[in-house]
């Protein structure tokens, strides 16, 4: 015989009954994952893609499998519950008690796994216990929780409540939520009540995802509460939150566009003017410079007729960094100043950080390297101090960078490495992509390459993913460095000659020199190893970002050598050694002597040599 086990008949008195008789019982459990594929390939021909996701919902129950395959797939991407098993479990149900009925229909709005707590505050019963339920198999227990047995039974059951008693659930359950500050659990229960404060209420959410850097989490709720905002206010706010959390998750193209939503949603000044700061940061990521630049003048145009103080310091902000990829250490340092002034009027610790970390910037352009590492130092560490994770994110991997230049790499792969897990432990993808270009700088130094290249790969992913492709040149000529080194010389000229085409493409002004400057160190071709150092020559001339001319220097010096130009090598290190004189570098004078050392050498063996004179 065979028996459900709400009405099993195998008692004690049944038992004793039988108690001579020989009797086996078998529980059957759910079908195993080959079992459950194999039924649904001889009960239905479809598409391998369907009957997977049959198999998964029907969880092993071979009937519910049954009744999902005789449904279209349609109703199946609907999730919508087949009548058949609807019908059942309408059965099921109506045969508990009225008061079991009635927490299993609560239950179901509360969702698959159910605590006790908010189940006995909706049937306002605070000593309800779920036995029945349990004994009937339509609940299970869950760890302290309870959760139901399956997920069509938790969905046919919703399914049964009437639309105003299920509404009269989800403002309870909302109102359990709110009092135990889970924003994200009361919006979501004010959205299925179909509750006009359903849009704020995802806001608050998203802020709180977005502060626990959550950015995947609060992007879906922020889509869902845009989809039901009535408010100006509410569609404004939801709109710049999406566009900021798709910054922070990298896809920074998809942000430029929701920005300009945000901007057609703003619904006064401050707003638009908010907007329009926001959308130059992520131009700047993927080198928009001229489209940034238009934008941050058309928010100062708003901000200096409106007196607003905040938004100015973060327009002269994001100004003086839009300087400092072309070396403009004047215009750097003046904006930076400008918004160290307007942050303390603002009475902004964060504006004040960011500033800092703007004026060591300034500092790097001019390559006073152990000035710019302690204004890094000083904003990173107030940034810490007052809980600004993404400011000092930001300005940690520039602190290794200066550390590398002006001090020594090991201690700079401390810091680069560090950088890397506190960028990536927030989403600071830019961040990130510095800190592993740090990384493989400091590992190069420390001849480690193996290591180095695995931090070039990692920035050139992310940088991918980005689109920030002036980053993908910086991330291809370290790596083309390293091929060199390792004696992979077809390799590194690959790399180069790609990190050159993407550097003429976005901005040779960024990286070219010291890509043609590797060109040059690579190539066995005299007139390439010519035109190329005389190509950077010119760019620098003309004024390109700082760690071209240390970088270019370096490898000029080594591919002269290589060509035999000692006098051409002499002169390079001599223009390096003008260049860092203000505040010499540990880096620049290693690179001074070693090229030094080599030119007297050379000559020594030259004037002893017979038949060889200078």
């Amino acid at each position: 015989m065979t028996s459900r086990v709400e009405v099993d008949p195998l008692g004690s008195e049944w038992r004793e009954q039988v108690a001579e008789a020989s009797l086996v019982t078998l529980d059957l459990g759910p079908l195993q994952l080959e079992d459950a594929r194999a039924l649904a390939s001889g009960l239905l021909a479809a598409s391998s893609s369907f009957v997977e996701r049959c198999v998964e919902r029907a969880a092993g129950n071979p009937l519910f499998l049954e009744q999902l395959l005789a449904e279209t797939q349609q109703s199946l991407g609907a999730q919508e519950v087949p009548g058949s098993v609807q019908s059942l479990m309408q059965a099921r149900v109506d045969r508990v008690d009225p008061t079991d009925r009635t927490a299993l229909q609560a239950a179901s709005v509360l969702g698959l796994r159910v605590e006790l707590g908010p189940l006995r505050y909706l049937i306002g019963n605070p000593h309800y216990q779920p036995n029945q339920l349990i004994e009937h198999r339509l609940l299970r227990h869950h760890g302290e929780a309870i959760m139901f047995s399956h997920a069509l039974i938790r969905d046919a059951v919703y399914e049964t409540l009437l639309r105003n008693r299920r509404r009269d659930l989800h403002l309870a359950a909302a109102e359990w939520f709110a009092a135990r500050d889970d924003p994200v659990l009361r919006a979501e229960h004010l959205d299925r009540a179909e509750d006009t404060r359903a849009a704020a209420a995802y806001l608050s959410a998203v802020q709180l995802l977005v502060g626990s850097y959550r950015y995947e989490n609060a992007l879906r709720l922020s889509d869902r509460g845009l989809e039901i905002a009535v408010l100006p206010g509410d569609r404004y706010e939801l709109a710049h939150a999406r566009a900021e959390i798709l910054e922070q998750l990298g896809r920074v193209r998809e942000a430029v566009a929701a920005y300009d939503l945000a901007l057609t949603a703003a619904i006064d000044d401050r707003g638009r003017c908010s907007v329009l700061i926001g959308r130059a940061g992520a131009k700047r990521t993927i080198d928009d410079m001229e489209g940034a630049f238009a934008d941050l003048e058309q928010a100062e145009n708003t901000a200096s007729q409106l007196g607003f103080t905040a938004e100015l310091a973060r327009i002269h902000f994001l100004r003086g960094n839009l300087y400092f990829p072309s070396g403009n250490a004047e215009g750097c340092s003046r904006e930076h100043e400008q918004a160290l002034d307007l942050a303390k009027k603002a009475d902004s610790v964060e504006l004040e950080a960011m500033a800092l970390g703007g004026l060591a910037d300034a500092q790097f352009i001019r390559v006073r390297m152990v000035s710019a590492y302690e204004l890094f130092d000083r904003c990173v560490s107030l940034a810490q101090e007052h809980g600004f994770a993404r400011i000092a994110a930001a300005n940690r991997p520039m602190a290794a960078i200066a550390q590398y230049y002006s001090g020594s790499a090991a201690a700079a792969l401390d810091i680069a490495l560090l950088a890397i897990a506190e960028a990536a432990k927030i989403g600071h993808k830019r961040a990130e992509i510095l800190a592993q270009n740090a990384a493989a700088l400091c590992y190069r130094e420390l001849q480690q390459h193996g290591k180095a290249l695995d931090h070039t790969q990692a920035a050139l992913n992310l940088a991918s993913s980005v689109g920030a492709r002036r980053f993908e040149a910086l991330s291809l000529y370290i790596r083309a460095s390293l091929l060199r080194l390792s004696g992979d010389s077809d390799g590194a000229l690959d790399h180069v000659n790609h990190a050159l085409a993407i550097a003429r493409e976005t901005g040779i002004g960024f990286a070219g020199p010291r890509v043609l400057g590797e060109l040059a160190l690579i190539t066995d071709d005299p007139e390439v190893r010519a035109s190329s150092l005389a190509e950077a020559e010119g760019l620098l001339a003309r004024g390109a970002a700082v760690l071209n001319q240390l970088e270019f220097r370096r490898s000029a010096i080594e591919a002269c050598i290589k060509g035999g130009d000692w006098d051409a090598a002499e002169h390079h290190a001599k223009v390096l050694e003008d260049y860092t004189r203000a505040e010499p570098l540990a880096w620049a004078e290693r690179v001074i002597a070693r090229a030094r050392e080599s030119v007297a050498d050379h000559r020594f063996r030259a004037a002893f040599t017979p038949g060889k004179r200078e």
